[in-house]
This record gives C-alpha cells, structure tokens and sequence, in this order.
C-alpha cells in the first residue's frame, strides 16, 4: 500500500521478525480513516505521528500490550511503566508529549502520579489521559480535578484511544511553552502537590498519613519537606495555613466570625479566638474592627 509507510513491533500480530525496534508508521491519512479501513485520496494530510512519545502505565500485562499494539500501529514512540512509581520516574526522565495511565497500580496509584506531575513546573503540562475500568462519576470527576484531559473508561475502541490521543497532542501543542527553565526540587513538588488537597479541606484537613497515602510517598518525607521548604512540621503547617486563611477571611468577607471557625477547623469560637490571638497577637474582632475603621 503506498501512502503510508509501517513498521510494526512490539509484539503486535504481524510483527518484525527483528523485533528490536518500535513501530514506525508515518501517516498520509486521518487515523480514523486507516483504523476503519476507508482510506482515501482526498483525505490526504501530511500528519506524522513518529515524532510524538507517549508514556503507557498501566500493571496489567494484557492491557498494557492491547494499548501498546494500538499506539505502535500508528507509529508513536512508546516508554511503557508497570507500576505508578515507574511512571512517574519515566515522566520526569523522558519528558513525554502525552501519558496514558490506569489509576489503579501498585506502589503508586494514578491519582498520587498525576498530583505529583502537575505539581512539577516540568511535567505539569503534559496531558494524562486515564484509562480506568471504573464508571464510577466521583472516581472520574477526582481524576479530572486532580489534572486529567480525560478519562476512558475500559474496554474501549482502538479508534477511540488513538482519536484522543490525536486531539489531546494537538491542543498541547497550541500551550505556549512553560517559563520554567529549571525543575524543582522533590521537596518543592511534594508540596506544591499536597497544597490543592489542603486548602480544600482545611475544614478539616487530613492527617499526614492520610496526605501522604494521597501523594504517594512515605509519610516522613512529606513531613520532611514541609519542614524543609517553611521550616514548620506538617501540624505546624497547617494551623498557620488555617490561621493565614481566617485572616483573609476577616479582612475581604462579611462572614461571621463563628462562620469563618468553621471554615478554618473550629467548633468552638473560644477555641478560635485563643488560637487566632496566639498567632497574630489580636483578636478576630479587633482586626475586623481595624480594618472596618471602627
């Protein structure tokens, strides 16, 4: 067939006796068009795919090998991860165009993988694709929130993957490029990650297990690195945060005092006016009064 020149490996049917290189297909058709088999002339286009790598994570051997036959077929580059941790390391190393990734692994899960990469000026714009057998909508709307393009749920469609794939590496490549010239240090990733979690649930916020557990990563080097960027512990941390927020709160809302206690994690407002004097020095009251010039 001329046209289109392909390659195929990586364990596909029809594979490369060689097998030692991974497939090269540069396409002069729409994918959509060659994976139903409708090609035609007048829909040529000069679109490549050879040029884009994309990182596959998934720790099934049966589904890693399905997308990777799809992916290799149109000729991407592939690095392939069985487990979140692989992933994320494969991500930082090899900078890919696009991440496709199951949410449910072993040593690091999905949503603890995507966290982490948004919160690395290096990664953050990277588009992650997930690929999940669950339909559950809380599950689909926390990948979304924690920095999913989009969410496939299994089985899906070969057509479907590789139509995604090809929008989400178009529209990526419309973002300017990132200001950030240099990456940032773990420390500085793991908690530019943990801050979304916290400031939603300062209310009440989780326990640094808990965050841990929700970043993948052991609980003493989350405390370390709260430690280490702001010099505070993590319980330090997060009653500062509470108090800087209630502050704000005073000084650009109407809410009542008791109101915004609650907001910051306090039943009781003598518990709130105690700890909100110990940190600023003044009362809720008086710094709402102050500002009010009353």
């Amino acid at each position: 067939m001329d046209g289109f020149k392909l390659e195929v490996g990586f364990g596909c049917p029809g594979k490369d006796p060689a097998g030692s290189r991974l497939a090269v297909l540069t396409l002069l058709y729409p994918v959509d068009m060659l994976v139903r088999g409708g090609m035609n002339r007048d829909d040529m286009t000069t679109a490549t795919t050879d040029q884009f790598r994309i990182l596959i994570a998934d720790d099934s051997p049966e589904e890693l090998e399905l997308i990777t036959c799809i992916l290799s077929r149109a000729g991407y580059r592939l690095i392939v991860a069985q487990d979140g941790h692989q992933a994320l390391t494969r991500a930082v190393a090899n900078l890919p165009d696009l991440v496709l990734m199951d949410l449910y692994m072993p040593r690091t899960n999905g949503l603890a993988v995507l966290r982490r990469l948004k919160a690395d000026p290096l990664t953050a714009k990277i588009p992650v694709i997930v690929l999940s057998s669950s339909i559950d909508p809380p599950t689909k709307v926390q990948a979304l929130r924690a920095g999913a393009v989009d969410y496939v749920t299994k089985p899906y469609d070969a057509s479907e993957i590789l139509a995604r794939v090809q929008i989400h590496l178009s529209l990526a490549r419309k973002i300017p490029p990132s200001a950030a010239t240099g990456s940032s240090t773990p420390n500085e990733v793991l908690v530019r990650a943990a801050m979304p979690i916290l400031m939603e649930r300062l209310s009440e916020p989780p326990l640094l297990q808990e965050l841990a557990n929700m970043l993948g990563c052991p609980a003493r080097s989350l405390g370390a690195a709260f430690h280490a960027m702001h010099g505070l512990s993590y319980f330090e941390f997060v009653k500062a945060t509470q108090m800087d927020h209630a502050k704000h709160l005073l000084q650009t809302t109407s809410l009542h005092i008791g109101e915004i206690a609650l907001e910051v994690g306090y039943s009781s407002d003598a518990n709130f006016f105690t700890a909100f004097r110990n940190h600023f020095g003044t009362t809720p009251s008086s710094l709402r009064n102050r500002r009010s010039g009353s």
